[in-house]
């Protein structure tokens, strides 16, 4: 009996052993290892370290916590029968890791760059790409503390350039080895009159620059199999009535040769003007596998010793260290949907990521979506039919009067106990631009919504969304999404000066109230 009872242990444990796993990082690649910042020493924390590095991860596609992804049955599998990605990863650390806080401060990358820094630490000067290359460490607040900050990315059609941080995703593809179409809308806007633009074009989706969905026919005048024809319209707000351009007016391509991924419009495109094109587009990458990145990264660098191929774990990590997930703008409505999606549980079960600071973003990520554009946004005119705004709007639950569904955002973490603490900020802007009254009412806007007992939400009145370049410009912008008196006025600058150093503040606050 003993020997069938062990027989039968040995087996069950081989069993657990055995169980294929459902999502990693199976390798950390260190790119390099260098002194930050010139050596500069940071009071009793001392030096920085800059890390860089790409991590590779693997799907199981059949697991329950990725079958939510969508597309993520079409994505190509490698030999074991997993869905494979590669994205880039930074870390800044104590060179003397005995001098760490225990804290791993995760920087979800806006359209790629590096924000974390921005927002927590003061006097930062700089270009983007020394931002993004960690070259400025500004008052040095985060470093002082001991933080290790870790960023990663997680968009995967932010093209490079200024160091922006990048994502290898696969492509759906049919079962019959067909590429799967669709189906895009693209709205463009240009800063000044040009003749070609990128299918990407948009007011959010152009500086940085970012790649466009293929059209699966580059003579736009073809009617398609099925009777589809691609069109484009152009209005000058937008509720205004669309008005079609002639086929014959415009062109894929950048009007010399014609391509897959350029419009040409030899009458110009102009500023101040909502142009729609409706085109059907092939090759779409896997975009929702980015929130299963934030877990797989969050989830390594708080737990794991080290990768399959032996690498240690290049952080302080373990039960006593405290993570942290925060981004800025399309970063803090990627961690709100990220929270929502469930994508703060492990493979074993477990939250990792402590907190999170979701930061002046206060819709939804259109990412897990066939053909996603996550670099849209929000603005007085632009990007307004974009999914990013559905039903639920708050963190807790609320009864939706078109539907007679009720849901909020944190059901699924509530559900299995990994929700977060979330501290939500938001300033004016989002309330006059990017329907953040959503977020804090009930969805007839008649009494403010209950928060749940985890979160914490701060309206800064009177502050903007990002600080205007100095000297102030004299003159009012072109185009739309800006209003003026907030870029013309002293005031302004004073009101956007305070929403940049914001999370700074509070965390300074916090500390000395403690």
């Amino acid at each position: 009996m003993n020997r069938l009872l062990h027989a039968a242990a040995f087996a069950s444990a081989m069993m657990i052993v055995a169980a294929p796993v459902q999502a990693r990082i199976t390798q950390l690649e260190i790119l390099r290892t260098e002194p930050a910042f010139g050596g500069e020493s940071f009071g009793n924390t001392g030096s920085y370290e800059r890390v860089f590095a790409r991590a590779h991860g693997e799907l199981d596609p059949g697991a329950s916590g990725n079958k939510i992804i969508q597309d993520i049955e079409l994505a190509p599998l490698n030999g074991r029968g997993m869905v494979e990605y590669t994205t880039d990863v930074a870390i800044l650390r104590p060179a003397d890791v005995t001098k760490s806080n225990d804290i791993l401060l995760f920087d979800v990358p806006n359209r790629g760059s590096k924000r974390a820094m921005l927002l927590f630490n003061a006097d930062m000067q700089g270009s983007p790409a020394a931002f993004n290359n960690f070259e400025v460490a500004g008052d040095g607040f985060l470093q002082r503390q001991g933080t290790t900050l870790i960023a990663f990315a997680w968009q995967g059609d932010v093209a490079p350039g200024d160091n922006r941080m990048m994502v290898q995703l696969p492509t759906a593809i049919n079962t019959d080895g067909s590429p799967v179409t669709g189906v895009v809308r693209s709205e463009l806007t240009t800063l000044s009159p040009t003749v070609s633009l990128n299918l990407s074009a948009g007011w959010f989706t152009s500086t940085p620059p970012h790649t466009s969905y293929k059209s699966v026919e580059t003579d736009n005048t073809k009617v398609l199999a099925d009777g589809f024809r691609a069109t484009l319209t152009v209005r000058s707000r937008a509720n205004a009535p669309r008005q079609e351009i002639p086929v014959n007016d415009w062109k894929f391509g950048d009007c010399n040769t014609p391509n897959e991924t350029q419009i040409c419009l030899p009458a110009g495109f102009q500023p101040g003007k909502l142009y729609e094109l409706i085109y059907r587009a092939k090759e779409p990458a896997v975009m929702g596998i980015g929130f299963a990145i934030a877990r797989d990264v969050g989830a390594f660098f708080q737990q794991a010793e080290h990768d399959d191929t032996g690498v240690p774990n290049p952080v302080v990590h373990g039960p006593k260290v405290k993570s942290i997930i925060t981004g800025s703008s399309q970063a803090g409505r990627f961690i709100r949907s990220m929270i929502a999606l469930g994508f703060n549980r492990s493979e074993a079960g477990h939250r990792f990521y402590d907190g999170a600071m979701p930061h002046i973003g206060g819709g939804l990520m259109p990412l897990n979506i066939r053909f996603a554009q996550p670099g849209r946004a929000w603005g007085q005119q632009v990007d307004h039919d974009y999914p990013a705004y559905d039903f639920p709007f708050t963190y807790g639950r609320e009864t939706d009067p078109v539907t007679g569904r009720s849901q909020g955002l944190l059901d699924r973490c509530n559900d299995n106990n990994t929700c977060p603490l979330i501290f939500h900020m938001a300033t004016a802007l989002e309330l006059w631009e990017g329907r953040q009254s959503l977020g804090l009412t009930d969805p007839l806007g008649l009494r403010d919504a209950p928060e749940p007992a985890n979160v914490r939400t701060f309206i800064m009145a009177s502050t903007q969304h990002a600080p205007p370049s100095l000297p102030l410009p004299v003159n009012p912008p072109s185009g739309f999404a800006r209003c003026n008196q907030i870029q013309t006025h002293t005031l302004g600058q004073c009101a956007q000066r305070s929403s940049t150093s914001s999370a700074g503040f509070v965390m300074k606050r916090h500390r000395q109230l403690r």
